[in-house]
């Protein structure tokens, strides 16, 4: 197995395969994820998709996680916010609703780089590769970020009890 995520713009190369993850052919050295205070979370979490599928939860889940960390950014690209997280430039990433193609690179990248993570199957069966999972979250070391985890349990309550609309299958 292995990654690739080129931002060509950004003359950034992240690359990973049985060995360590890379950016222009440097190591990327694994670093714990910070206490919440401290992190830096890049994220579209909940986003509008959620908004639409849980609109009671959204809202709040926003405000949660902003309230828990130290900052929240958002650049638009999982695969750039999970390379960034697998550089140790963020602590944290994740979204309730996402596609393998825009993840599996990156989740390779991140482990590869001593990260964690972590996935939630939505109304999915469980037994799915993890980056054929819609909800997910990131962490630059082992140490997860309690708040996010939690936001994405709740999330993952809402859809398997049905108060979700449709989203939540992973499309």
């Amino acid at each position: 197995m292995a990654g690739v995520i080129d931002a060509p713009i950004l003359g950034q190369v992240f690359t990973a395969a049985d060995g360590p993850a890379m950016l222009n052919g440097r190591v990327l050295e694994p670093r714990p994820t910070r206490p919440a205070r401290d992190a830096m979370i890049l994220s579209g979490f909940p986003g509008q998709s959620i908004g639409r599928e849980a609109p009671d939860f959204a809202g709040p889940a926003s405000v949660e996680l902003a309230r828990s960390v130290s900052a929240v950014r958002h650049y638009g690209s999982a695969a750039l916010e999970l390379a960034y997280v697998a550089a140790g430039w963020a602590d944290a990433t994740g979204l309730g609703h996402i596609n393998a193609w825009d993840v599996a690179a990156g989740f390779h990248l991140v482990r590869q780089a001593g990260g964690s993570i972590r996935t939630w199957p939505g109304r999915e069966v469980a037994e799915r590769p993890d980056y054929l999972q819609p909800a997910y979250v990131a962490c630059t070391g082992a140490e997860r970020l309690e708040t996010f985890d939690a936001l994405m349990e709740q999330l993952q309550q809402l859809r398997t009890s049905g108060q979700g609309e449709q989203l939540g299958a992973g499309h």
